[in-house]
């Protein structure tokens, strides 16, 4: 898909204070947000929930870059799947 195509990882608003990052689109549309995980105290890579949403703490990925593609998968998958009648 086009705009999938456009998107750039960037440090969220409160990346200070967070370590998150956002997926954000072309035309400014934030597709979704990368977070660390953590156990035991230690980051242990990265989670991925599409904007929106809640973090889903259960799926983390090695980099930022494979959780920001699975991330923006989710959200592809959301906004293009029709709706239930």
């Amino acid at each position: 898909m086009a705009l999938l195509d456009t998107v750039e990882l960037v440090k969220a608003e409160h990346y200070r204070e967070t370590g998150n990052w956002d997926v954000v689109a072309a035309d400014g549309t934030v597709i979704c947000h990368i977070g660390p995980n953590y156990t035991n105290l230690r980051r242990n890579g990265w989670n991925a929930w599409p904007h929106g949403s809640t973090p889903n703490r259960h799926d983390h990925y090695p980099t930022r870059e494979r959780a920001a593609a699975a991330g923006a998968d989710s959200w592809l998958r959301i906004v293009t799947t029709k709706p239930r009648r």
